[in-house]
């Protein structure tokens, strides 16, 4: 891996970093900034929901994230284009239900402006 590459796979993934802390911490002003205006994430049941969606459902509390444990991640960079996927276990309620997930998160990144940002999120279990 090249000095580029290993930048660019710094930053993408302090971005998801940052993304997990804003998602513990309910903070969606600071997610949202992390997420391309066309971010889409698709859950674990197959569901492709909105960034504005998701943001509203974190506010309501129907996602309320209370920890979110990185097992492992990794980059892959192509040019203008990246992709991370990180095994996290994720405490949260959601939908009333409470529990510990074994997620993968498979997250792919672009370049706007200079800046990495998250496009797309794809959730399964690990």
């Amino acid at each position: 891996m090249n000095a580029i590459d290993e930048q660019v796979s710094r930053e993408i993934v302090q971005n998801f970093r940052a993304q997990l802390e804003a998602m513990v911490a309910g903070d969606t002003v600071q997610l949202a900034h992390l997420l391309t205006g066309a971010f889409t994430l698709t859950h674990t049941s197959g569901y492709v929901q909105a960034k504005s969606e998701w943001m509203q459902q974190i506010e309501d509390g129907v996602f309320d994230y209370q920890d979110a444990e990185e097992v492992c991640t990794s980059v892959h960079t192509d040019g203008d284009n990246s992709v991370l996927t990180s095994d996290v276990v994720v405490r949260a309620t959601v939908y009333g239900d409470h529990d510990a997930w074994p997620l993968r998160f498979t997250v792919d990144f672009t370049c706007v402006g200079g800046a990495w940002l998250a496009s797309r999120s794809t959730v399964t279990t690990f």
